[in-house]
């Protein structure tokens, strides 16, 4: 069985399959886009398809970090397209389930089960 690959949201710091994630895209040529297929060449970052972890990422500038480039002001707006597009059974509504696993079990960031913990 091929294990699925796993992303981290840059607004939550949670941990998801790579497939339920939308992803920001910067090519070579330093040019910023939402790559929905997940298709396009370049360095990658990943965000929840929910508007509370686009906020975060947007205030933390997380997404700016994790690409190591800045982004254009209209990029937040295609995301907010992207995300409004997305079916309701495609996104992803796990994060405020993670937020409370970790506030009740010590979760640590990133991590989506006690028992990756080493």
């Amino acid at each position: 069985m091929l294990k699925q690959p796993i992303r981290t949201c840059a607004g939550c710091r949670a941990e998801f399959p790579q497939k339920q994630l939308l992803r920001i895209a910067v090519s070579a040529a330093g040019e910023s886009a939402v790559d929905v297929a997940q298709t396009m060449q370049g360095r990658g970052a990943y965000i929840c398809f929910r508007n509370e972890c686009v906020e975060i990422a947007k205030k933390r500038h997380s997404l700016q970090r994790a690409l190591k480039h800045s982004l254009p002001a209209d990029i937040w707006i295609d995301i907010n397209r992207a995300i409004a597009d997305c079916p309701t059974e495609n996104k992803n509504f796990t994060c405020e389930l993670i937020k409370e696993a970790r506030a009740a079990d010590g979760l640590p960031e990133g991590e989506l089960s006690a028992d990756k913990r080493e």
